[in-house]
């Protein structure tokens, strides 16, 4: 019996050792579905403006929560990386799933096709277009259904803090 315990035991932990190293999902551009939106098609780097990006995020993230077993779908909350059609990447982050604004890039996470970090690479938003302070890569237009809000985040030394706040 105690075997059994410990065999229990040990199933459980692998079982949860390895969720706790999933990797993050990604998206390919080039490739089917994705190559076939035109907000996706349209951008074709990680350089393009972040209204541009920002709805290729969403629009590859819905695209890929459509045709996800149940629980591979990207909840909010959850990170993927976006190769776009360049070959350049960043990383998305769900915001919601309920907004034609979703997903946005995550700061200082932008590649060229090489995988070099883009020196002053910054993240976007939805908001009311006026951006945030100097620095933070807050920002963003105007969003719809009445709704506004905005992302930004603040760099300290090596810790980004960033936050999304609806007003």
């Amino acid at each position: 019996m105690r075997n059994l315990f410990k065999l229990l035991y040990l199933a459980l932990a692998l079982v949860t050792s390895s969720t706790a190293f999933a990797q993050v999902v990604s998206i390919n551009a080039r490739n089917e579905p994705y190559s076939s939106f035109p907000a996706i098609r349209n951008v074709t780097s990680s350089t393009t403006p972040v209204d541009l990006r920002i709805a290729a995020l969403t629009a590859a993230a819905g695209a890929y929560r459509a045709q996800a077993p149940f629980d591979e779908r990207l909840p909010a909350g959850s990170r993927f990386r976006m190769i776009y059609s360049d070959g350049s990447s960043e990383i998305g982050e769900v915001e919601t799933v309920s907004s034609s604004l979703g997903s946005v890039p995550v700061p200082g996470t932008q590649r060229d096709a090489s995988g070099n970090l883009l020196s002053g690479s910054s993240g976007g938003g939805v908001g009311d277009g006026n951006g945030g302070p100097a620095g933070t890569g807050g920002g963003g237009y105007a969003g719809g259904g009445g709704w506004r809000g905005g992302w930004a985040c603040v760099t300290a030394g090596d810790t980004v803090q960033c936050f999304f706040q609806y007003y």
